[in-house]
């Protein structure tokens, strides 16, 4: 297989039903809430309460991706208290 062989089947791999619920339909429901939580509720939540919301929010994500897929979620986070 030459490369764009490779890339071609990754994407074709990626674009399947089963990898879109796991992937596009949680983002879009993320990006819902959050533009919701940022957008209404921007004048009664401090920044910190903020910070605390989109942090649960992405521990929940994490949660549900481990129940559906059976694999735990790995977070990445460079810099705690900037989150």
């Amino acid at each position: 297989m030459n490369e764009f062989q490779i890339i071609a089947r990754s994407l074709k791999d990626f674009f399947t039903i089963e990898m879109l619920k796991f992937t596009l339909i949680p983002f879009l429901a993320t990006f819902v809430i959050i533009y919701l939580m940022f957008f209404a509720a921007a004048e009664h939540l401090s920044r910190g309460q903020k910070k605390l919301v989109v942090s649960a929010l992405k521990l929940a994500q994490g949660q549900l991706y481990a129940a559906q897929r059976g694999q735990p979620c790995v977070y990445l986070i460079d810099d705690l208290p900037a989150v």
